[in-house]
């Protein structure tokens, strides 16, 4: 079966013309606000689910797609959100991909957000290379 995608917006300004909501094989997920419900311009195939009352709130989020059946979450947010599941200790297992190349910039870090504390201990479970590409598999949290 296809996965459903879910997007987490604050705003909710969002394209809602794109395929991702008007054209996709499953309905969307939004994840937005109490206080900004989705907007008269969301298809309705787009499924809205409240988190939070100003911002998402991860906990209450991952709480309601487990409600909705999805046992399992696959998060390709950015900088910001990994570092909110991280603060939520809603991490379990981590990927990273290393580039065979060096960039500089005033790029972020992989998480964007206050210290952890206490750190959040990783495993290592898997090293491949591919193409002078590192793909590494952590475990999260406590063994």
């Amino acid at each position: 079966p296809v996965p459903a995608i879910v997007v987490v917006s604050a705003s909710l300004d969002l394209d809602w013309g794109a395929d991702l909501f008007a054209g996709a094989p499953v309905p969307t997920v939004v994840a937005h606000p109490r206080a900004r419900p989705l907007p008269p311009a969301a298809p309705g195939t787009v499924r809205g689910v409240p988190a939070g009352d100003d911002r998402v709130d991860m906990r209450e989020l991952v709480a309601a797609l487990g409600g909705l059946g999805m046992a399992e979450i696959l998060c390709e947010g950015g900088p910001g959100i990994v570092a909110q599941l991280a603060a939520d200790r809603l991490v379990d297992e981590l990927f990273v991909a290393v580039s065979p190349q060096l960039v500089a910039g005033d790029a972020h870090r992989m998480l964007d957000g206050p210290p952890l504390e206490p750190p959040v201990p990783l495993r290592l479970r898997a090293v491949l290379e591919a193409d002078g590409f590192l793909f590494v598999r952590y475990a999260a949290g406590r063994p």
